[in-house]
């Protein structure tokens, strides 16, 4: 309300004339005016908000620094992709782990941020480094972030380094590499994963194609056992054993070149490597069947060993190998000792290849070693002993002798089905002179020499 300056009388302020004598008021803001002039100035402060919001920088964050406090802030955060993202086809929701020196962070994105994520090929795959802005959610046990646009997502692709899959340990972990190899298994251990094991000549290693690979980036190269390939990937630790995850369908190819699985070998050096693989040729020299699959003992010249063929795998191998005394056969397999004897077990068909057109390997002739020369450096090693029988020694699964031939002793190991073979068993007592050829073993610090059959132990007469 105002007061008019000539007739004494109250009016409203809102006009610029007394309504009771019509004298001209002047000299104030009307409250419509004032209202004109609050409206602007509060549409500039909001401009100048939004302003300031939008150039201000976004606060870069360490995972390991989020407090209850920080609930819905705003922020930039920096790491590494640590494990393969998961995808929802149903709800478009994409997740994936993020870790830095300080701790580790879930981040998520939903229908039309997902779909710009994957339209534009920035998806974090594992080992990818990663910068993204988004809104926190810090809970007592945990903090997550969610992004609104598929700008807010920088991704650097991790760069992989070649490797031979011998040389990929535990500390090899979110590191990229290329490995490339022969494929011997491919197997599905639940829904939703894939393994792929490819073995080179220096290992053997799974590769895991989890099934977000294929939602995001569709199908991968299907695979064959006996095929190589190459993968690209990243090394992750499942039970503390190395094996490597695709990030990306194309990072599994198949290759046309052949990888050798194992290195030639000569059966007389296998003794000290079990557990290692190995590749030998030579003659088949006995082939014995047994409950579980075939036992055939291949002889190189420079020594023998027995090759394992488990049921399953003789079955698929029978038709086509001809696995008769006198045969030329290729295998590689992995080396294993077992009762002195060097054995090698063939994993897959393709393991074993009979030689058609091969000469016969000659059997090298195995000289007499003095006994005094027998060491243990010697354990593996295909010889011949002359000596006296000067002790018998029955154990449960055969019989020993005691060797002497004046220049030291050994131990000649029987087993059981070998001395039930000899077919003068009887003859071979003590005092009796024997000619042995066999593999040379310790037991307890003592010589062992263990002939493969009967007809490598010869009582002279």
């Amino acid at each position: 309300m105002a007061t008019c300056p000539s007739c004494g009388r109250y009016f409203s302020a809102d006009t610029n004339a007394c309504p009771f004598c019509g004298a001209r008021l002047s000299g104030g803001m009307t409250i419509r005016a004032m209202r004109f002039a609050a409206l602007a100035l509060a549409a500039l402060g909001l401009i100048l908000v939004w302003w300031f919001a939008a150039h201000s920088p976004i606060p870069t964050l360490k995972i390991g620094q989020a407090q209850a406090t920080m609930n819905f802030a705003y922020v930039c955060v920096e790491g590494q992709v640590t494990r393969a993202p998961t995808f929802d086809p149903d709800s478009d929701t994409l997740s994936f782990w993020m870790a830095d020196d300080t701790g580790e962070l879930l981040v998520s994105s939903y229908r039309s941020t997902t779909q710009g994520l994957i339209g534009s090929d920035q998806t974090p795959g594992i080992g990818d480094r990663v910068t993204v802005e988004g809104t926190l959610r810090v809970r007592p046990d945990s903090a997550s972030l969610t992004l609104y646009s598929a700008s807010a997502v920088r991704v650097q692709r991790a760069q992989a380094k070649p490797m031979d899959i011998g040389q990929i340990d535990a500390a090899c972990a979110l590191h990229a590499v290329t490995v490339r190899g022969q494929v011997r298994a491919v197997r599905s251990p639940y829904k939703g994963l894939t393994l792929i094991t490819l073995r080179d000549s220096t290992g053997e290693i799974d590769v895991a194609v989890p099934e977000v690979v294929t939602q995001l980036y569709g199908p991968v190269v299907e695979l064959q056992p006996g095929q190589s390939a190459e993968a690209s990937g990243v090394v992750t630790l499942y039970k503390d054993t190395p094996q490597i995850t695709l990030a990306r369908a194309g990072a599994l190819r198949a290759s046309v070149d052949f990888i050798p699985v194992a290195p030639p070998a000569h059966v007389a050096d296998l003794g000290t490597r079990a557990g290692q693989w190995a590749a030998v040729r030579g003659t088949v020299v006995k082939v014995n069947p047994f409950s579980a699959g075939v036992k055939f003992t291949l002889d190189d010249g420079t020594g023998r060993a027995n090759v394992v063929l488990w049921r399953d795998l003789y079955a698929v191998l029978s038709p086509t190998l001809q696995l008769t005394e006198g045969a030329q056969v290729a295998v590689q397999g992995e080396v294993s000792l077992y009762r002195g004897a060097v054995e090698i077990t063939p994993e897959l068909d393709a393991d074993v290849t009979f030689i058609a057109d091969a000469s016969p390997t000659p059997t090298r002739a195995v000289a007499f070693v003095p006994m005094n020369q027998l060491t243990s450096g010697d354990k593996g090693k295909l010889v011949a002993v002359r000596g006296k029988v000067v002790a018998m020694i029955p154990f449960s699964k055969g019989m020993k002798y005691r060797l002497d031939d004046t220049t030291g002793k050994v131990i000649l190991l029987l087993w059981q089905d070998v001395f039930d073979a000899l077919p003068d068993a009887a003859k071979l007592a003590k005092d009796a002179q024997v000619s042995v050829t066999g593999t040379v073993d310790v037991f307890d610090g003592e010589i062992e020499v263990v002939p493969e059959s009967a007809a490598d132990v010869q009582v002279i007469p």
